[in-house]
């Protein structure tokens, strides 16, 4: 099966830690998840952020690292992860559609909602941190309405 997962940050350039060791971290507190899932003989392929000297594309335990760029600027940060995470995937599926795509939490949930639908994909999400009934006026409500009417 083919997985590809999308998270703001990604091993070893997490918000949790810089340091460096054997752990693939993804978010959603499964620490071992992507190396698991690899081992299990799935295709797995993560999109995360370019950060610091992180390299564009890499591999660990046969896990696709995808790092996209983004704007360091506190207001632009989100946008541009958003619109190139999008925009990456949409590629990524144009060339080789997954069975699967996760988003580890809110952050990874937005960018894959409009490219699941386009090409049919089916997506788990786990919208830690993202009330669907508080917060931003309903928005997170009203964006997967907008999204299912598509």
């Amino acid at each position: 099966m083919k997985i590809t997962l999308l998270h703001l940050t990604y091993y070893p350039y997490t918000e949790e830690s810089e340091s460096e060791g054997d752990e693939i971290y993804l978010g959603s507190g499964k620490p071992e998840m992507c190396k698991f899932l690899s081992k299990e003989g799935h295709d797995v392929r993560i999109i995360s952020r370019k950060i610091a000297d992180s390299n564009w594309v890499e591999e660990r335990h046969n896990v696709k690292i995808y790092r996209v760029p983004f704007i360091d600027l506190p207001i632009l940060r989100f946008f541009s992860w958003f619109i190139t995470a999008m925009m990456l995937l949409s590629y990524l599926e144009l060339k080789s559609r997954s069975d699967i795509i996760i988003g580890g939490d809110w952050s990874g949930t937005y960018p894959a909602l409009l490219p699941s639908k386009l090409f049919s994909v089916s997506l788990i999400y786990n919208m830690l941190g993202a009330s669907l009934t508080e917060g931003c006026s309903g928005l997170s409500e009203k964006i997967y309405t907008l999204v299912e009417r598509i």
